[in-house]
């Protein structure tokens, strides 16, 4: 496990949470499993479709809303329950959903932002598994905007905890270097 001192350990990274044969597996799975949708997001009264591709699953009338949409969680799917049972294993931590995130290329990423949607509560843990493509992440301190990097290799859980989302902007990079694709478990623990 990898802590960074610098964040009092409100970040960690296990790089290896899946060997690889299973990290694969699980890609392939949920590559042809998740019925995958495209969002429209509304900027400055612009309607934008993002190249990423989401979904969101989890316990029955879990309901979700950031960047203007709204989404009803659909039931877990086999493979994603034995993955958000793993994660709720290894940090003792209960999640009730998943946004699923599949990123065709280096092409799509996302902009700087905060998992602060009031469902989340005042200091939210968002767990990441990373399946796919490596790909940087990047936190800004909102105050200073130094920035850190982070490399999310395929197989890892990324935890993002505390008062982070308060304190730090996150993104995912676009790198036109990335020809293959990425898949991002982003499970939280959503008051309904």
């Amino acid at each position: 496990m990898s802590s960074f001192p610098e964040f009092n350990e409100q970040l960690m990274l296990l790089p290896e949470i899946l060997p690889e044969a299973d990290a694969n597996w699980y890609f392939n799975v949920l590559v042809d499993e998740v019925p995958w949708k495209r969002d429209e997001i509304k900027l400055f009264g612009k309607t934008h479709i993002p190249e990423r591709h989401v979904c969101l699953m989890g316990e029955e009338g879990v309901r979700y809303k950031y960047s203007g949409v709204r989404r009803l969680a659909l039931p877990w799917s086999p493979s994603m329950k034995l993955l958000r049972d793993l994660v709720v294993a290894v940090l003792d931590q209960p999640f009730n959903s998943c946004l699923l995130n599949y990123y065709p290329d280096g092409n799509s990423g996302m902009g700087w932002h905060a998992d602060n949607e009031p469902e989340l509560g005042l200091d939210p843990t968002i767990a990441v598994i990373s399946l796919g493509a490596e790909r940087r992440f990047s936190l800004k301190d909102r105050k200073t905007k130094e920035r850190t990097d982070l490399h999310l290799p395929h197989g890892s859980l990324f935890v993002m905890k505390g008062t982070l989302q308060k304190t730090h902007l996150h993104a995912l990079p676009k790198s036109k270097r990335i020809t293959e694709p990425r898949i991002s478990l982003t499970f939280r623990n959503i008051l309904c």
